[in-house]
């Protein structure tokens, strides 16, 4: 499985996925997501995109869940 993560990053999937939702729901006030702290990949790849850390949740004392929001844009 990690081989599979490895192979498919850096090919725009997530880029892809983000615009495609950001597209279909775009009468929305405000896009949010969450994912691990660890998960630094996936906080670099949201901010590209102009998500910013709204907030974050402690899980236990090494790892939190960090909430990011972006106010949709009209006419998307």
């Amino acid at each position: 499985m990690e081989n599979l993560k490895r192979l498919l990053q850096g090919q725009g999937i997530g880029s892809q996925l983000l615009r495609n939702i950001e597209t279909k729901f775009n009468r929305v006030a405000k896009f949010e997501l969450f994912t691990g702290s660890k998960s630094e990949a996936n906080i670099r790849l949201y901010q590209r995109h102009g998500y910013t850390i709204s907030r974050s949740q402690p899980l236990s004392q090494t790892v939190s869940i960090v909430f990011m929001e972006k106010p949709a844009q009209a006419g998307l």
